[in-house]
C-alpha cells in the first residue's frame, strides 16, 4: 500500500478510487502528495479508469497554488485512460483557487461525490458503461468552465 501524509484516506474500488485530500494543502505537504498520488495511480495502471480527489470529505479548508500545481501535476503524470475527477466545495476556497488558477478548465470540478462518479459523467469503465464520443454532435469542447460547443469552436465549426 502507498503511504500517503496524513490525513489522506483512500478508497480503492475496482476500476476507480478516491483519495480524501488533507484539511490544508500547501508547501509543506504538496510534494508528498503529488509523490503518494502518482504511485499509487501507477501501481493500478491497467486497472484504473478514474481517480477522484475528494477535497470535501476533510473539509480543505486551505489551499495556495501548490495545491492548483499537485492537481495539475497529476493530471500530467497519470498513466494513460485514466481520468482525474476533483471534488471541491463551490463555496470552498480550494474551488476558488482552481478556478482562478485556471485548472478548471482542464480538470473537471464536481460539487459532490454523485457528480464525479464515472458513471454520471458517461465513461466506460471495466463495468461496461459506454464513453462518449469526444468530438461527436452536440459535445463540449474541454470540460467546466470556458468550455465551447463544437460550432462556437474556430477550427471544428463548419
Amino acid at each position: 500500500m502507498t503511504h500517503f501524509p496524513s490525513p489522506c484516506r483512500v478508497r480503492d474500488h475496482p476500476g476507480r478510487a478516491l483519495l480524501v485530500l488533507p484539511p490544508e494543502i500547501d508547501l509543506s505537504n504538496a510534494p508528498a502528495l503529488r509523490a503518494g498520488v502518482l504511485a499509487f495511480a501507477a501501481a493500478r495502471a491497467g486497472r484504473l479508469d478514474v481517480l477522484v480527489l475528494d477535497l470535501t470529505r476533510t473539509r480543505t479548508r486551505f489551499m495556495d497554488s501548490q495545491g492548483a500545481r499537485l492537481v495539475e501535476d497529476v493530471r500530467h503524470g497519470l498513466p494513460p485512460g485514466v481520468l482525474l475527477r476533483v471534488v471541491a466545495r463551490p463555496d470552498g476556497v480550494p474551488y476558488r483557487v482552481l478556478e482562478v488558477t485556471g485548472v478548471r478548465r482542464d480538470v473537471p470540478v464536481h460539487d459532490d461525490l454523485s457528480g464525479a462518479s464515472p458513471e454520471r459523467a458517461g465513461h466506460r469503465t471495466r463495468d461496461g458503461l459506454s464513453r462518449r464520443r469526444a468530438f461527436g454532435p452536440g459535445r463540449r469542447l474541454g470540460s467546466g468552465y470556458g468550455t465551447r460547443h463544437r460550432d462556437q469552436h474556430p477550427r471544428l465549426a463548419g
